[in-house]
């Protein structure tokens, strides 16, 4: 490690060590001239700390990045409820800025530790503490030039879980399991899906890759889904840490959504969950109100029909893409259409075409969607 930033680390180590009469004893050192390097043989003699006793652990809050992220594992308290003046270490009493904050019970009452002094609060472990001076040294050295992770893109994330969810159609984790992964490890960033294909970060590259296989219109499944984003959680009261964490991930102060999100797997989850949910509840209304629509092998001009879902088929005629429609009250319409043109869900468009046949389809549920074949359509701009 740096020569003078070990000599620095070492020097603060020991001062905290003076008051139980114990220090780090240097017993060698070999240095690099080169790289202003120097390997240290020490040795330590850990005092003897039994620390509190009688006190449980409720949970941490950081501050990194700004973003006011809670790790909490009693679901009695709800950190992301307490109000700024509760972040002071009541254990030094220093009202300082600090990253992180550590929540402890103690007879009966929540008390606020500084990230600095939960060790001394319960008692050292000074051979843990050397091991993270040393894996952090690098980092301290170029805190200068340090770049701080700007996170994804917002538009982008919402790309990315639309294609590892199947256009939001897969089945996620429950949110307790979810929540349970979330507050106790890192997350998985979407982020590496791609990486392995070979495709950047950028917009353009992850936009034109995910719309081309999701059969998207580019830019339309970001604009509703931050739509649906912000008439969900803008004015949304958290009941709850795993709530918190949500908003204060995907929001800035003043209530607009993030351009980019540091916290990319509780974002990409409620991505999925809110248009999931949104898909269900369309679902649940097209099967139960579903009717035949006009007389079969007539014509007819000027239906406006939303995407519901498009399925891709190989027939002996080649290929063919299956759309299945919605019209404004409810109706389910399909069309086997062979053309140039690839449907994308969600979007309405101005059909005319004829009405081939109509037919009852059975769906996994065992219900029967009265649906209307159509053919021969063009869409009217």
């Amino acid at each position: 490690m740096n020569k003078e930033l070990f000599n620095e680390k070492l020097e603060k180590l020991n001062k905290k060590l003076a008051k139980y009469n114990e220090n780090i004893k240097v017993l060698s050192t070999t240095e690099s001239s080169e790289n202003n390097f120097i390997e240290v043989t020490a040795e330590i003699s850990e005092p003897k700390i039994t620390g509190k006793k009688n006190v449980e652990y409720i949970g941490m809050v950081s501050f990194k990045n700004g973003i006011r992220e809670i790790y909490n594992i009693n679901s009695n308290f709800i950190l992301g409820d307490l109000e700024d003046e509760k972040f002071i270490c009541e254990h030094c009493n220093i009202n300082r800025y600090r990253t992180r904050f550590f929540f402890f019970l103690e007879d009966g009452k929540l008390k606020s530790i500084g990230s600095t002094c939960v060790d001394e609060y319960f008692g050292y472990n000074i051979l843990k503490m050397l091991h993270v001076y040393t894996i952090g040294s690098n980092s301290l050295a170029n805190e200068k030039g340090f770049k701080v992770y700007q996170g994804t893109p917002l538009d982008i994330l919402i790309w990315y879980t639309a294609y590892v969810t199947n256009n939001f159609n897969a089945i996620w984790k429950s949110q307790e399991k979810y929540e349970y992964e979330s507050t106790i490890s890192d997350v998985y960033s979407i982020q590496s899906v791609l990486k392995e294909l070979g495709y950047n970060n950028s917009d353009s590259d992850v936009q034109g890759y995910v719309a081309f296989h999701l059969k998207h219109k580019d830019g339309n499944m970001v604009k509703e889904t931050k739509k649906l984003l912000l008439e969900k959680y803008k004015d949304f009261v958290p009941k709850n840490d795993f709530e918190h964490n949500i908003k204060n991930n995907l929001f800035y102060d003043d209530g607009t959504l993030r351009d980019s999100i540091i916290k990319e797997g509780i974002i990409a989850w409620t991505i999925w969950k809110i248009n999931n949910d949104l898909k269900k509840v369309k679902l649940e209304k097209f099967e139960k109100e579903s009717e035949f629509v006009g007389t079969v092998g007539e014509k007819f001009e000027d239906w406006i029909l939303s995407v519901r879902d498009t399925f891709d088929l190989m027939t002996q005629y080649g290929y063919c893409q299956l759309v299945i429609f919605n019209d404004e009250i409810g109706n389910t319409l399909k069309w086997f259409n062979s053309g140039k043109t690839n449907f994308s869900v969600g979007d309405s468009y101005k059909l005319k075409g004829t009405i081939k046949k109509h037919e009852d389809y059975l769906t996994k549920n065992e219900k029967i969607i009265k649906t209307t074949v159509i053919t021969r359509c063009k869409i009217i701009d």
